[in-house]
């Protein structure tokens, strides 16, 4: 929970990806501040898990700049793109890491009104739970094309026995382990799953599950939102877990 040192390294994450620079070369008029800025002062009131109210106090702390709630929450509902674009470059990043095996789950998180937001993640499980692609979607199919190519086993429920999701988890490499349905679904990626599946290994999913028992431990179950800020906030509450994972990984590496 070093505050200034997960700043830092999210700074590095914001260079790189040259969100300033890109800002300053699009038509129309430039933002008050830095569009960084407001990525970091959304990123560092989910590490403290306040309202909007107590971020503006944060903000003046650790930025040095005070950003009004008004200013805030326009751009929690307005710009989760760039949001989601630091999580995938942190989400390539963990992909360098070892791993045993792939799990490839989804889960629901309530808001005030108790709407459903369904989170999929990609797992991979090594000496700590790696996440390596997140998205906000209804389709596991849709979801299944946009993760990385790896290796090894691949675990998933029943939700995932389809032929398009058997078949691109073959294609990027994976050896399907998914829970077989009533559907029995044509495809190379179904005969490769049949072949291939051990309730033995299949019970190791449960494992790649503790990620958002993580996130729910460390934000709790339900959003304290009102619906037009929830994607961005389930996006940034990522970010934060993925900061931890890399910066143990690189203070264990050295």
């Amino acid at each position: 929970y070093d505050v200034e040192l997960m700043l830092k390294f999210l700074d590095i994450v914001l260079a790189a990806l040259k969100i300033d620079e890109r800002s300053e070369k699009q038509r129309g008029r430039k933002p008050k501040r830095l569009p960084s800025l407001y990525v970091k002062a959304i990123v560092l009131k989910e590490i403290f898990k306040c309202s909007l109210r107590y971020s503006e106090s944060l903000a003046k702390k650790f930025l040095k700049r005070r950003i009004p709630k008004s200013t805030l929450n326009y751009w929690e509902i307005r710009h989760s793109d760039l949001i989601k674009e630091v999580l995938r470059s942190l989400n390539e990043f963990l992909s360098q890491i070892d791993y045993l095996y792939t799990v490839i789950d989804s889960t629901k998180f309530p808001n005030w009104y108790k709407d459903l937001n369904e989170l999929f993640v990609c797992v991979r499980v090594g000496e700590s739970l790696i996440p390596v692609y997140v998205d906000l979607t209804s389709s596991e199919e849709e979801f299944v094309v946009g993760i990385p190519e790896g290796s090894g086993f691949a675990l998933a429920d029943g939700a995932f026995d389809t032929k398009k999701a058997l078949n691109e988890l073959v294609e990027k490499g994976y050896l399907p382990v998914v829970k077989p349905t009533k559907r029995k679904p044509d495809g190379f990626g179904s005969k490769i799953r049949d072949l291939l599946f051990d309730k033995s290994v299949y019970r190791y999913r449960s494992v790649g599950e503790g990620y958002f028992g993580a996130l729910s431990v460390e934000f709790g179950e339900r959003l304290k939102s009102r619906g037009k800020s929830d994607k961005t906030r389930i996006l940034a509450r990522n970010i934060v877990y993925c900061i931890k994972i890399v910066l143990r990984w690189k203070y264990r590496a050295s």
